[in-house]
């Protein structure tokens, strides 16, 4: 997920500066995440929770983060929460006109097909990572070369992800308001 944020986020929100730092699963991140935000020197930065939805219940698993980190950093420390519905590669599924830059075997057409159809919700996937492996002829995913690769390339505006937009939504607002003209 931290190749795909690096090449995603500035062009998301160009001059937004940032920093992503990797967790060694979930237990890491509700063991850690709380004491980094409290560590951390930099003023006004925020801090945005990205996590696998896994199998987890979404809310709850949001629910569960942001009530840790404030509890233990305070309750007004700068942190969000957004949950990647089900895995990364489902938001990589998203946007399916940025596929073929990375070589993927896709069907020929612009009408609805039942290609298409399979991948209108892929945050509903659960089986995203077999998927996307499929269609770019690898027999096993390479998880951290294609989130860069796709992280250079995958469209919000073109992106059927939900939870995908949602994140660069949050993104966007936090560029805005964190700009030297709103500030």
């Amino acid at each position: 997920m931290k190749a795909f944020l690096e090449a995603l986020l500035p062009r998301l929100a160009p001059g937004l500066p940032f920093v992503c730092v990797s967790f060694e699963g979930k237990a890491d991140l509700r063991r850690s995440a709380a004491r980094k935000v409290r560590s951390w020197k930099e003023p006004g930065a925020s801090f945005l929770i990205l996590v696998d939805q896994d199998h987890d219940d979404c809310r709850r698993l949001k629910r569960e983060l942001l009530e840790s980190v404030r509890t233990q950093a305070g309750p007004d420390a700068p942190v969000g929460v957004r949950i990647v519905c089900r895995s990364l590669e489902s938001w990589l599924l998203s946007d399916l006109e940025s596929l073929p830059s990375l070589g993927a075997k896709m069907p020929s057409g612009g009408e609805p097909s039942p290609f298409r159809e399979k991948f209108r919700d892929p945050d509903a996937l659960t089986n995203a990572s077999e998927e996307l492996a499929r269609l770019l002829g690898m027999p096993r995913l390479l998880k951290v070369e294609t989130g860069r690769r796709l992280g250079a390339v995958l469209s919000p505006e073109r992106s059927t992800s939900h939870s995908f937009r949602v994140f660069a939504a949050t993104v966007a607002r936090t560029a805005a308001t964190s700009s030297p003209e709103n500030q």
